[in-house]
C-alpha cells in the first residue's frame, strides 16, 4: 500500500513535471532544488507541487535522475523529549496546530521561532501539507504535548500551501 510523505529536491537540478496521469506531453510545472513536494511511496515520480501560480497540483518527473529525500532525513534537529528521540523543526513564522480527530478543530499556534517536535513526519490525510507533531515548544522554552480527541498528537500547517521553496515554506529543516 503507497503512503505519502514530505520530500525535497535536495539536488541542484531542477527537473520538469508533467501532466499526470499521462495524457499528453504537457509540462505543467518545475521542481527546483530546495524545494518542497508531498510525494508517494509506491510511485515516487508521482508529486504534488506548487506551479509557477501557486497552485499546488500533481504531475510526474519522467526523468530517471530524480531524487529527493524525505524531510525526516533532513530535521533541523534530533532531540531527546521524555526518554525518547524526536525530528525537530523549526518554524520561521507562527502557524496554526490542529488536533489528529475526525474535525481537525484547532488545537493552538506554534510561535514564529519556535520549534515542532516528531517521530515520523508523516503527512495528515486530509490535509497532506501538514505534518504529524507531538509537542510545540512554547515561547517559554517548555515543550507541550499536542493531545486531544483521544490521541497525543497533531498536525502543524506546513506552509507547503502558501510557499514551497525550502528557505520560504514555514517549517525550517536541515535543507
Amino acid at each position: 500500500m503507497s503512503q505519502i510523505y514530505i520530500g525535497i529536491n535536495n539536488t541542484k537540478n531542477t527537473y520538469i513535471i508533467r501532466e499526470y496521469p499521462i495524457l499528453s506531453n504537457k509540462i505543467v510545472g518545475r521542481l527546483y532544488p530546495n524545494e518542497l513536494c508531498i510525494c508517494n511511496t509506491e510511485h515516487n515520480e508521482v508529486v504534488a507541487f506548487r506551479n509557477s501560480s501557486g497552485v499546488i497540483t500533481s504531475g510526474i518527473i519522467s526523468d530517471q535522475t530524480f531524487y529527493h529525500a524525505g524531510i525526516n532525513q533532513l530535521p533541523y534537529a534530533i532531540e531527546n523529549i521524555e526518554g525518547k528521540d524526536y525530528k525537530i523543526y523549526r518554524m520561521r513564522r507562527s502557524m496554526p496546530v490542529y488536533k489528529a480527530g475526525q474535525n481537525s478543530d484547532r488545537w493552538g499556534t506554534v510561535a514564529a521561532g519556535m520549534y515542532v517536535a516528531t517521530d515520523t513526519c508523516t503527512p495528515g490525510q486530509k490535509h497532506s501539507d501538514w505534518m504529524k507533531v507531538t509537542y510545540v515548544k512554547s515561547t517559554k522554552g517548555k515543550w507541550v504535548r499536542v493531545s486531544g480527541d483521544g490521541v497525543d498528537y497533531g498536525f502543524v500547517d506546513t506552509g507547503f500551501s502558501q510557499a514551497s521553496a525550502g528557505s520560504k515554506i514555514a517549517l525550517q529543516g536541515n535543507w
